[in-house]
């Protein structure tokens, strides 16, 4: 018997539009180095 471990795949499909947009974000204002958001995640 096969007992799942770990499904990255299935908790990041619940959160999946939340991340894309903070992730979009960041890229278009282009502050990957100690951007608001990168400091909020740090």
């Amino acid at each position: 018997m096969k007992v799942p471990f770990l499904d990255l795949k299935a908790q990041y499909q619940k959160i999946k539009e939340e991340v894309d947009q903070a992730l979009m974000e960041v890229v278009s204002q282009q502050q990957f180095i100690l951007g608001p958001k990168v400091k909020v995640l740090e």
